[in-house]
């Protein structure tokens, strides 16, 4: 039971990672969508898989971070860690 609850806590700040990262890049991405002209161009501003390139990038360097440091507290699970 207590490795499930340290794999549990290890996933949820992993994910809490995750989440801080979309809302903080999508609240950026919406002020500049509301700065659009038209309806139109909002739809299009969304609808373009290249308005989410900075946060795929920051995603990706999420990762990359946890991956240079690994530890079950920051949300990483390294190799062997609870004996798996």
């Amino acid at each position: 039971m207590t490795r499930w609850n340290a794999l549990e806590k290890m996933i949820y700040v992993h994910e809490a990672g995750h989440a801080a990262i979309s809302n903080q890049d999508l609240a950026e991405l919406g002020a500049q969508a509301n700065q659009l002209p038209s309806c139109q161009a909002v739809f299009d501003f969304w609808d373009n898989r290249a308005t989410y390139s900075k946060l795929d990038a920051d995603q990706a360097a999420y990762h990359a971070r946890l991956h240079a440091d690994c530890r079950p507290e920051i949300g990483c699970a390294p190799a062997g860690w609870l004996g798996w």
